[in-house]
């Protein structure tokens, strides 16, 4: 497509002096004065420039004629920031072409200059927030300006890197802002308005935070539990979910990964069985379940863990009847080991100190029917 794109070399002081380029062609003309313009110098000696550009590292003679050559273009061009060293790189562009045409020389080598003139153009003016990335912006501009562009470009992703990195880490900051108004409404007892909060904040933080994405739209899916917003909590907990299911993909031996997992699977059977949807709530217990017993039994030791798969057996149990005997079985056994072993307390909150008894007497009335 033909378009036409305007620049203005650094340290131009008017705009007749505006570079005009014609991006499909290679075309380049200085308003106001086309006879220094590049296409107009490169026109004169098109066969000595292309036979520079392909033997410039060859022997040392050659060497020595390239950069007198260079020089020469360089004064004829008469540009801001093309020095005799620029040019040179310019030659050795040219020399990497394939099959290049005779005819084809003046345009490429002005279509090099206008876009190398841009850049430097882009460079002046850019401002990164990041005082490295700066430093790194300022100096791939010094090495293209000696012709060194592909250091200039190894220095321009070094601090792009940079950049990029300054505005996560700005964004991640926003973000824990938003999270905490969150927890200033949940102090308030706003808890709509504390979950929405965090489901903003989720939004706000950068692509390479999912795990504190995925606890944010956690917390939201509990708040809006507590405030009564089922359609919205299941969208939060299903949300999470899939944050941790990428996560523990890429990372399976990860046990923290697999208990998020876990633990969002038990809400959203929560919130299924307040709504009455028992196929649903079965399939995510059944998946809590499954997740819990496979880490109770990786660490046996960890008591956390343990009471996590008490609580599975407990809520499949209620959720299908069929196998309850088994799996208040399964919890009785589990939390009678951490009782004999002293980790009842503190392992299991006060809130949870009954679960031996309340086990014991539900299995006995499934037993007595």
């Amino acid at each position: 497509m033909l378009g036409w794109q305007r620049t203005r070399p650094a340290g131009s002081s008017s705009i007749e002096e505006t570079t005009l380029v014609r991006a499909s062609e290679g075309s380049v003309a200085v308003a106001g004065d086309n006879i220094n313009s590049p296409i107009t110098v490169y026109n004169h000696d098109p066969e000595e420039i292309k036979r520079l550009a392909q033997q410039l590292d060859r022997f040392e003679g050659d060497r020595r004629a390239a950069e007198a050559k260079a020089a020469e273009l360089a004064r004829q061009l008469d540009l801001t920031n093309v020095t005799t060293q620029t040019v040179i790189g310019f030659l050795r562009v040219l020399g990497r072409e394939p099959e290049l045409k005779l005819d084809q020389v003046p345009a490429k080598m002005a279509e090099i200059t206008a876009s190398y003139l841009q850049m430097q153009e882009h460079l002046a003016y850019l401002s990164p927030q990041d005082s490295i990335a700066a430093d790194f912006a300022r100096r791939a501009s010094a090495e293209a300006e000696k012709g060194n562009f592909e250091e200039a470009d190894r220095l321009l992703e070094q601090a792009e890197v940079r950049e990029l990195a300054a505005i996560d880490e700005h964004l991640r900051k926003a973000a824990q802002l938003r999270a905490a108004r969150g927890d200033n409404a949940e102090t308030r007892l706003q808890r709509g308005e504390a979950a929405a909060h965090y489901e903003q904040a989720a939004q706000m933080l950068p692509p390479n935070a999912s795990a504190m994405k995925g606890l944010y739209l956690f917390n939201a899916g509990n708040l809006r539990v507590v405030s009564g917003d089922s359609a919205s909590a299941l969208t939060d907990f299903w949300a999470a979910l899939a944050i941790y299911e990428t996560l523990a993909r890429a990372d399976p031996g990860d046990a923290g990964w697999r208990h998020a997992l876990s633990v969002s699977n038990e809400r959203i059977g929560d919130v299924q069985m307040a709504q009455g949807d028992l196929a649903a709530a079965l399939t995510s217990y059944r998946a809590y379940h499954a997740n819990s017993e496979s880490l109770a039994q990786v660490d046996p030791g960890n008591a956390e863990w343990q009471r996590d798969l008490i609580v599975s057996c407990v809520k499949l149990a209620e959720a299908d009847p069929a196998v309850a005997p088994t799996l208040l079985a399964c919890a009785l056994d589990t939390a009678m080991q951490l009782e004999d072993s002293g980790r009842l307390s503190p392992a299991l909150s006060p809130a949870d100190a009954w679960m031996p008894d309340e086990l014991t007497r539900r299995l006995a009335e499934l037993t007595a029917k």
